[in-house]
């Protein structure tokens, strides 16, 4: 229910959810508590995200899921060199999905910073360790940032819709499961790249395939810019 709620942005209801979870049950899953964690900085409650979690390490140990409820909250309040470093400190956990997790935060700080070279090698080596265990990991999503970059930042907008085209071609949207295709994000990309007929032509497709409200409300805001 928290998660529902958190995709709602019902951010108090949702850390009401996590909370009266947790209340029923101390021993839960330690990915309830980092939900919540996650819901008190979505809330602006910094310090309360910090006390929680070193609450939950006191009692367990240290823990990747905690140490992202720490990462979050320092870059929520601005601290981004601590939030990286300590990101840093977790990029070689054993575990290799909590090791993705933290490769793909440090590269989000180097797209933030405008270092796009560092985002796209820590971002390809988050890629292909997650298909190197079998994760889902679709081309497409190795493409879309390269295509983003060129057209937003490198003022290259026929190379961007060259790599979209051909990473379509590669694998069409309606060859993933639906709830993971980047319909609205695509049709972004090209309006971007000065290609608003063919941003309307996806995002068309995507009224036509898709039908979860869920999933329609979550794409609105990159849907809102295609049409800008």
């Amino acid at each position: 229910l928290g998660n529902v709620l958190v995709t709602r942005r019902e951010f108090a209801a949702a850390e009401s959810a996590y909370t009266a979870r947790i209340l029923h049950d101390p021993a839960i899953n330690v990915v309830t508590f980092q939900g919540l964690g996650s819901v008190l900085v979505d809330e602006g409650k910094f310090a309360s995200a910090d006390s929680m979690a070193r609450a939950y390490g006191k009692v367990h140990g240290p823990t990747a899921e905690m140490a992202e409820v720490h990462v979050a909250s320092l870059y929520a309040r601005g601290a981004v060199d601590s939030a990286q470093a300590l990101a840093e400190q977790w990029k070689t956990v054993a575990d290799p999905v909590q090791r993705g997790t933290f490769l793909n935060v440090l590269a989000a700080f180097d797209e933030r910073r405008g270092q796009l070279d560092n985002f796209m090698r820590i971002r390809a080596q988050g890629a292909a360790e997650a298909r190197a265990r079998g994760a889902f990991a679709p081309a497409l999503a190795d493409s879309m940032p390269v295509a983003f970059f060129d057209a937003w930042f490198r003022g290259q907008p026929d190379r961007a819709v060259r790599t979209l085209d051909a990473a379509l071609a590669a694998t069409p949207l309606r060859t993933l499961p639906v709830a993971v295709r980047p319909y609205a994000g695509v049709a972004q990309i090209y309006a971007m790249a000065g290609q608003p007929g063919r941003a309307r032509a996806i995002l068309a497709q995507m009224d036509a395939e898709v039908k979860d409200s869920a999933l329609i409300e979550s794409s609105a805001p990159d849907r809102h810019t295609a049409l800008a």
